[in-house]
Order: C-alpha cells, then structure tokens, then sequence
C-alpha cells in the first residue's frame, strides 16, 4: 500500500499484480493441516491449564464467565536513549530479536507471578511467515493469535532462554494456521493475556522522491483479556504499553508491572549469563523491606533457661496458686512440683540401675498416657530428671507404637496400670513405669528440686508426626526453641494488644506439640490448666477468663454447643486453614479471635493474626525472633501478592529429625539471607514448610494451600504417602492413590480422605480399613474407599486425579434400609442434615457415609437432647449404625413423645 501511495504522490503510473499468494497459502495449509496438528497436540501434551494471572490483578476476577474488557485502560512506558541503545547492541551481538526480549521479560513476571513452570501467552503473529512467494506483499488477513508456551523448568542461563523463545516463535510462525477455538479443549482458555509486538520500519522509496512518514498514534482493538501487552518499535523509540480491564487492575498496579518488567529488561542487558531463574524481580527498596524489615522480630529471652526452670522459678512467686485440674481434682504449684520432682528422683534411680549409667541430656524418655494429673506430672518429671519426653497416644495401633520404642531406643516408658485393663496395645513389661499418684514412689522419694542435669541446647521433647515413607518421623525440639516460643508468642500477643497472662482450657491431645503452649504457657507465668476434652467440656470450665486452643471446626463444635458461654474467652484457632463461614462466627462468640500458624518443626505456632474481619482469616506475621520468607523454587524472595513456599527462620527451628539426618538436611536447608547477626544468634537455617503463601501490602501473610502430598484434617498433619504405602502393602493390591476431599455439611465444609485403588480380588471396605487399623491411627484411615478397574490417565501418561470420581456416601438401593418408626426416621434426619445427605438408613454406618469426630460430637449432642439420654461419641464409635446404636438404649421401637421435633 504504501508503495503504490508513494508512486502516486510522485505522479507514476502504478504497475498492478495479480496476487496469488492467498490462494497458495490456502493450498499449503490443505497439504500439510496434519502436520500442523499433530504439532500442536506435541506442544499442549504438558499443558495442564492456563497460568492463573489473579496475582497481576488488583481485584478478583472470575476467569471462566469473563468474556471481554469492560472498561478499557491502558498504561505505557518508552524506552529510550542509552537503554534502547544498549537493548538493540545486545539482540544484535546474540542474533535475536526485540520482540523475544520483551517476550522474556513478559513471560518471566509471568512465570513468577502465576506460580508456573509454563508460562502461556497468547501471541498475535503475522501468518506471513510461510515458504509462499509474494505473501510478505500480499494484501489480506493473515494473523492469527497462538498460544506461546515457555518452559522454564530448567538450569539454563537467560541466554538460553531467550534462544529457547527465538526458536519457539520461529516453530510457532511455521505452524501458524491452526485453529485456536480447536485447540482449546471444551472451550477452555489457554491462556489469560495477550501479546502483541508491532514493528513500524521507516518506508521504503527512491532517493529522489519525497518520502512520507508513518507513525502509529493510537489503536483501539476490542479485546476479550483482561491484560494485554502490546510493544511497538518505531525508529530509535520503544513502547511498552498495557492495555487491561480497570475494573481488575488499577492504574498504580499496571505502573508498578511495567517498572517491573524494565528492572527484569535491565538484570538481562547487565548479566545475561545468570541463570534464568536468578532473575529478581524486586528492586533494592522492597527486598530490603520484604526480606528484613518485616523480619526484624528481634526481642530478649531467657535464652539460656530450660523449661523447667522456669517453672521453678514461678513456683517461689505462686507456690499455693491451683496449677492443675483435671476432673475434680486439682494440685497447687507447690504440689505439682513436688509431685513431679519424686518422680523425676525415681525416673533417675530406676535408669542408672537398668543400664549402669547415669542419665544424660537427650536421653528419650516415652509417655504413654491418658488425660490425667499424672501426664503433666510425668512430662515435668521427665524434664526435671534431665531427660526429653516422648509422648505416646495408647489408643495407636501396636505397630506405630512399636516403631516410636524402636526409633528412640528408650529405656524407660511411663504409664498407668489401668491401660493394661483397656484393649490397648501392650508395651514392654521390663520397660514400663507406673506414674499413677497411688504409686508408692510418691511416699518414698525426695520432694526437694533435683539439680539441673540439661541445657538450653539439649532436648525437651520429640514430637511424632506423619511420613512420607509409610514411618512417622520424630521432630527433635531443643529447650530453648520450646522456652523462645513460650515467651515470644506471649510477648507478640501482648504487644499487639492482647494480653494472654490467662488460664488455659487444655483440649488437645498431648501427642500433638501445641499441647506444649497449654501446659508450659501458664506454667510458666503463673496460671492454672483445666484438662479436658472437646466432649467432656462442662459449662462452668467456659465461665472464666482463658485460653481455648483448637481447629476451627473443633471450635465451631464448641459455639454451636455453648453459643453464650465463651464471651470471655480468647480462643487460638490453628492446625488448619480458617474458612470465612468458621471465622464469622467465631468471631461473634469469643472476646478474641487469634488465628495461629506453624508446624512442629518450627516449635508450635510461629505467627499469628487477630481476626476481626472474617473475609480475612490471615495468617499474620512472624513472631518475636521468628523469621519468613516466601520464595519461589529457586529461592528468591517473591513480590507481594506472588505465590511461593514459606520459609521459617530464627530462634524457633527445631533440631530436625531423630535418625533422618537426609531428610533433616532436605528441610532445613542453609539460609542465604542471614546477616551477619543472625548467624551470631545461630540463624542459619530456614525450614522448608511445602505451604503456599503469600504477602499482602501490610506484611501479612496468607495461607492458600500445600504444595506436596501433605494435608490437615481436623487438625492431623497427615502425609498421603503414608497411606498409600500402607494401602499398597495389602495383598492384592496393585495401585493406590488417596486424596483429601471437601463435602459441605450443614455447619461447615469438612475435609475427608478418599482412598482409590485396583485389586486383583473382590475387597470390601471393611477388609481393607481393617488392615489399615493395624498400622496406621484412626485418623488416617480413608472415609471412603473406592475400587476402580484401571486409574485415568492424562494425555502424557500420567495419572489424572482430577478424573478421579468422588465417592458416594449413600447407600445403595440393594443395601438402603429404611426407618420403620418414628425414632429411626427422626435419628436418620439427624444424620441427613448434619452429614448433607439426601438419604440414611438405619443400617448406614455413620463413619462411612462421611462422618467424622467432629461431626460425631454434634451427632452425639442432638441425638442426646431428641432421645432425653446421654448419647456419647464412643457410642456412635461403637454401634456405627442407627439400627444398633438404637437397639442399645432400647428404643428402637419406642415412640416419640412431646412436641414434634424439627432438625
């Protein structure tokens, strides 16, 4: 067009061709569409879906109703001058072009903001890239928009990169006339932003004509993408400039990407022999303000104190303040120290006699105990006779408690005789001491405080949790890791405006390390422990000032129960991710709403945040002397709202694992942020925690999920590979894949495992949760089972678990038996509503139609108050089914009376 423009102005005859490059390019696309296919089945083979680009946005979007730009904004940034200058030196010496350079620079803040190892672009090419004469000339519509996919799962330098999208866009351009609408699978979108690169070349013409110039002024395209990039190159002139939806990205934003994608365009002009993935993408200002501002938690602690040192020193200011109740019972601090220092003498004594030897710090001592006075006595003996506790739940199957014996070597392990009554499993009769407070040890050993045997380096507990290999491993947890923790979670609390010098409603399981905050916190600073349990809580335990410790949904049990008895308590929700539903009423229950969060490897709780806003359920930040980083797989710092795996730091790590010193060395790796102060203080390893995070603007973070095989339900951290070994090492059994799922119930959405599989034989449910009885706790054993002929695959061969079905909780129309009177429909209409089912029978068993311990404690409740009995939740443990569960009280041909019950 142009040279027919310019020979008219020059008053020339305009020589007309006949144009068939069209048409030859409509016969080179018949001749070779299978090639092209099967190209593009290649290239989307690795494709899972479009990268998620929400972290780009500053407001939600939902990607699968969005259809087209609503209010069309656009922001730009040239370059110019010496950097334009160093840009087209530096394509020229490495044979490559502009548009691959700002392709990079696009597809890398993509690849970290999306959290993707295959960033996806939609890229408008010309379509004149085929082997047709006369088509760069010829007039009509060629372009078509591809996805551009860029693989940035390896160890290659930019250089490498930039030649792998050189190459990429070349293969693109000779295989560009697919059809994009089919390359979409069930209309789905593969990508979310486009790219455009327009090139504006001075015109061509004779020396001695006067020449026109083109200059591009503005362009306005209606476009179905909420981000969309576009840069052009006219003359010695760059221009970036993005065009968005303002209803999703805000003016400021988009600025702050296009700085950013310039600072990205500046570490490849100065270095471009680093590998790709050191690329940064935060400038001097926020790196110092992500990775140290919001990490200067530095506070003093008695750093050199053990635990039960510190309680010692409580008891010379409160000695005949209550310290423990339990049932009715109670001892002062005088009491239980003295307690504990008799039996802390006689742990002593009995170890020399058995092995010739005194005891020395680190030795593994084990506790297989109830709820009772005697299972804080025997942790505080223990800690006073020099040794590390281990505890135990004697409800675990024989094998799990057999490998702890095993694993720790212990010598010792403290118990009571009333266990030998229950169908526990048996420990080892020449290792076992009984604590029991009948025992005649508290008669005849010394009362007085044993002299101090361990330091603050050496060990105070070792916490049992899931494993990958099908083993539990033991997280090894040294006494000033335990001591920073108890003082710094009060001292953040208390400088963030709470104050937690307060009794403790002590819920948990002493297996699980949180249990640690509820006897050591008001231990230490003076307040007294009430133990008990999520369904044996009476209304005067919630009528004082306290601290309630639990998972939201244990927590949500305790509001639906006694929705005007916690007003004066502050409870400490933790050990799973807080949905809004939860936090809301939560929130209007308690005083405060703190929500916690940490693994045992980092000792208990390592940030917390005040939920007043139940849409914002947060994490929070670290703790005093508590350190975290968010970084993406190579371990750069990622900018706020970017997904990346936290990482913890400072006083509060763990030792690692006991006898895993390679696994120990995977997770706790070396801290390349440490200033020359931390390593002073021994910050020098970060733990790798597998949970994805992110930062918000005020240096808050949020939890949004794992990153592995690794999940919490109800509290447990469960490791999936445990219970696919275990599932795998049944007879008949060829493959295993279990999954954590979510049903919504009537009070909240639950969590429950699923395990799939393909047998050789005809298994029943029953045979296989069974067997998996024997090794692994109750916890872990999959709600549902489901047997499959054959596992679906992906399109690459791997096992496609989205394809997995869920399972069916009811019953069949073989196996359904219906109530037969008026008690047996009202209890099935308990379990429907509670459960979220259509449909129970009499003969479902509650467990296996979705139930679990929680929802078993809101069962147990309602059934109790329709049926005007005390129905417990070992009983729906026991009976399992309405039919048997009714049978048991001898109602099940009762009547019901009074009014009409509603549900």
């Amino acid at each position: 067009l142009d040279s027919y423009y310019q020979e008219l102005i020059n008053n020339k005859t305009v020589k007309i061709k006949e144009d068939t490059a069209y048409i030859q390019t409509q016969e080179y696309i018949g001749r070779y569409k299978n090639d092209v296919d099967r190209y593009w089945k290649s290239a989307l083979s690795e494709v899972e879906g479009t990268n998620d680009i929400s972290a780009l946005l500053s407001h939600p979007i939902d990607f699968s109703s969005y259809k087209q730009v609503e209010v069309s904004a656009n922001s730009s940034f040239e370059i110019k001058g010496e950097l334009y200058n160093q840009l087209k030196a530096f394509t020229q010496k490495e044979g490559i072009t502009i548009n691959v350079m700002i392709q990079f620079i696009w597809h890398k803040l993509l690849h970290v903001y999306s959290n993707s190892q295959k960033s996806i672009v939609g890229t408008t090419i010309s379509g004149r890239e085929l082997p047709i004469d006369g088509i760069e000339q010829s007039v009509g519509l060629y372009i078509n928009t591809l996805p551009l996919i860029i693989d940035w799962n390896n160890q290659g330098t930019v250089l490498d990169q930039l030649h792998q999208i050189q190459k990429k866009i070349i293969e693109m351009n000779t295989h560009s006339f697919a059809d994009l609408a089919k390359l979409q699978k069930e209309g789905e979108r593969l990508f979310q932003s486009l790219f455009i690169f327009e090139n504006y070349p001075v015109p061509e013409g004779d020396d001695d004509q006067e020449r026109s110039s083109v200059s591009l002024r503005d362009f306005i395209e209606k476009v179905d993408y909420p981000l969309n990039i576009m840069a052009f190159e006219q003359g010695e002139l760059l221009t970036i400039k993005f065009n968005y939806d303002g209803n999703y990205l805000t003016q400021s934003k988009a600025k702050e990407h296009l700085a950013t994608l310039v600072h990205i365009l500046n570490q490849v002009l100065s270095n471009p022999n680093i590998l790709h993935n050191e690329i940064s993408l935060l400038n001097s200002e926020d790196y110092q303000e992500i990775v140290y501002n919001w990490n200067a938690t530095d506070k003093a602690y008695p750093k050199d104190k053990t635990i039960q040192e510190l309680f010692e020193n409580q008891i010379k200011k409160t000695p005949n303040n209550v310290a423990l109740v339990y049932q009715g019972e109670s001892l002062t601090y005088n009491q239980l120290n003295e307690k504990s220092n008799q039996l802390a003498h006689h742990i002593r004594a009995l170890y020399k006699a058995k092995t010739q030897k005194e005891l020395t710090p680190d030795t593994l001592i084990a506790l297989c105990l109830e709820r009772s006075l005697e299972m804080v006595i025997g942790i505080l003996g223990v800690l006073k006779a020099g040794g590390a506790y281990v505890p135990i739940d004697p409800s675990l199957p024989q094998e799990r408690i057999d490998y702890v014996l095993e694993d720790t070597q212990t010598e010792l392990v403290l118990s009571q005789r009333h266990l030998n009554e229950k169908a526990y499993a048996t420990l080892p009769d020449e290792k076992v001491i009984y604590i029991d407070l009948s025992e005649e040890l508290y008669k005849t050993q010394a009362k007085t405080n044993l002299p101090q045997q361990s330091q603050s380096s050496d060990l105070a507990y070792v916490i049992y949790t899931s494993g990958t290999t099908g083993k539990p491993k033991g997280v090894m947890v040294e006494h000033k890791a335990f001591t920073q923790f108890i003082y710094n979670f009060n001292d953040t609390l208390k400088d963030r405006g709470n104050s937690f010098e307060r009794n403790v409603l002590s819920l948990t399981n002493y297996v699980f390390d949180i249990f640690g905050l509820e006897y050591a916190l008001p231990l230490i600073f003076g307040n007294k422990i009430t133990l008990s349990t999520i369904h044996d809580v009476k209304e005067e335990n919630l009528l004082e000032q306290q601290i309630i410790q639990q998972t939201p949904s244990a927590l949500l049990y305790l509001v639906n129960q006694y929705p005007d008895k916690l007003s004066k308590s502050v409870c400490l929700v933790g050990g799973e991710a807080l949905p809004s539903s939860i936090a809301e009423k939560l929130i209007g229950a308690f005083e405060k709403v703190i929500n916690v969060y940490g693994p045992a490897e980092t000792v208990i709780w390592s940030s917390s945040f005040e939920v007043k806003d139940s849409e914002k359920p947060y994490i929070g930040s670290p703790l005093f002397n508590e350190q975290m980083y968010i970084l993406d797989q190579a371990l750069n710092p990622v900018p706020t709202g970017v997904i990346g795996e936290l990482y913890i730091g400072g006083a509060g790590l763990s030792r690692g694992y006991l006898n895993l010193p390679e696994l120990t060395a995977e997770r706790f790796i070396n801290n390349p942020f440490a200033t020359e102060s931390d390593k002073a203080k021994g910050y020098t390893k970060l733990y790798k925690t597998g949970d994805l995070v992110h930062w918000l603007a005020d240096g808050n973070i949020e939890y949004l999920g794992r990153n592995d095989d690794q999940v919490k339900i109800r509290g447990y951290r469960i490791e999936l590979g445990e219970i696919e070994h275990a599932m795998s090492q049944i007879d008949g059994i060829n493959q295993v894949c279990v999954l954590a799922k979510e049903r919504k119930t009537e009070t909240a959405t639950t969590k429950y495992l699923v395990g799939y599989y393909v047998s050789d034989y005809d298994m029943t449910s029953i045979d296989i949760q069974n067997r998996l009885l024997e090794v692994l706790p109750d916890y872990m054993i999959p709600t549902a089972l489901v047997a499959m002929e054959s596992f679906p695959l992906t399109i690459n061969g791997k096992l496609d678990k989205r394809a997995l079905p869920d399972p069916e909780f009811t019953s069949s129309e073989v196996d359904y038996v219906a109530p037969t009177t008026e008690i047996e429909a009202a209890v099935c209409e308990i379990w429907m509503v509670l459960l979220g089912l259509d449909r129970v029978g009499i003969t479902d068993e509650f467990f296996k139609i979705g139930g679990n311990s929680i929802l078993a404690l809101q069962a147990s409740h309602r059934m109790s108050q329709f049926l005007k009995c005390n129905v417990k939740v070992a009983d729906i443990f026991k009976y399992k089914a309405i039919k048997t569960l009714l049978e048991s009280f001898a109602l099940a041909e009762a009547g019901i009376e009074g009014d009409e019950w509603e549900f």
